[in-house]
């Protein structure tokens, strides 16, 4: 069973080393350092996803506009623990604090071709594609999903 709690420094590498496990699956090499800057100034929003006290993915939000979309960034798992759920489980906890907010309408996340059937399962809906976005052989995956 995994749980989830709020992001805190001592986490920092133990992220980083799970966000390894999924490059270049998932994420480019050059995403390594975004996520890094990422975390010193969205830490507040970010959590971790730990089983048997020992992290094994990270997730976090973002508030955009005059508070009305939501955005979910940065959801990895370590490949040994995929399968199970705690990427839902992760995405879905996010989601409820958004909804806590009455201004927000609509929630969107930004993925790539490796990733866009995961949030397309949990009705996310794709809005845009853009080519070689994030990276060469990364295309960026614009969707939203109204709540």
């Amino acid at each position: 069973m995994a749980s989830i709690r709020t992001y805190n420094i001592s986490d920092k590498k133990a992220l980083l080393s799970v966000l390894k496990l999924n490059i270049p699956k998932y994420f480019a090499e050059e995403e390594f350092n975004d996520f890094e800057t990422y975390l010193s100034k969205n830490g507040k929003t970010y959590f971790v996803i730990t089983s048997k006290d020992k992290v094994i993915g990270g997730v976090g939000y973002a508030i955009k506009g005059i508070e009305q979309t939501g955005v979910i960034t940065w959801i990895f798992i370590d490949p040994k623990y995929t399968g199970k759920g705690y990427g839902k489980m992760a995405v879905n906890y996010c989601i409820d604090i958004l909804k806590e907010n009455k201004n927000i309408s609509m929630i969107m996340v930004r993925t790539s071709q490796h990733a866009y059937k995961f949030f397309e399962s949990l009705g996310f809906k794709i809005i845009s594609i853009k080519k070689d976005y994030w990276a060469k052989g990364f295309d960026l995956y614009h969707m939203e999903q109204q709540i």
